[in-house]
């Protein structure tokens, strides 16, 4: 354990505003998502990249503990972005 719990916040609150917040993108582009839940054990990429996708929400549920599931993320990053 730290003895100096204040020296360890200010550590973490300068990262956080010097590194992390400056390299958080707040632009966004409406993006489609659909996903697949494999119906058994995990399946190689081939198989995965086949399978049977469906329209899905952010934030719905989703799968049980130790279920395997395909996302499909679809977009257009725009032109303004590059670099």
């Amino acid at each position: 354990m730290h003895q100096n719990q204040k020296l360890v916040e200010e550590r973490i609150r300068r990262v956080l505003d010097q590194r992390i917040t400056a390299a958080v993108y707040s632009a966004r582009v409406p993006v489609t998502l659909r996903a697949w839940q494999v119906p058994d054990e995990p399946v190689p990429p081939a198989e995965g990249l086949a399978g049977d996708y469906r329209d899905f929400a952010v934030g719905e549920p989703w799968g049980r503990a130790w279920s395997t599931w395909w996302f499909e993320l679809t977009g257009r990053v725009p032109d303004e972005w590059a670099g």
